[in-house]
């Protein structure tokens, strides 16, 4: 199972089918799961703005979320 099926298991299904009860329950779960996607942004950014870049291991991961970042255009 990866972290994907997790999330959405735990959240649920977030797209709306068009009866109302269940699309209530649905934008819960797409708010939640905005929610979610905005933390671990954050995270990233954070990942990517370190400011001590000497050592190899620092480098590389704020370079990955740095050119993540910028692939998904946040």
């Amino acid at each position: 199972m990866t972290n994907y099926d997790v999330v959405k298991r735990l959240i649920g299904n977030v797209m709306p089918i068009g009866e109302t009860r269940q699309d209530e329950i649905n934008f819960e779960h797409l708010k939640q799961t905005c929610d979610l996607v905005s933390l671990l942004l954050d995270d990233i950014g954070r990942a990517a703005s370190i400011t001590s870049n000497k050592e190899f291991s620092i480098r590389r991961s704020q370079d990955f979320a740095r050119d993540f970042l910028k692939d998904v255009g946040a």
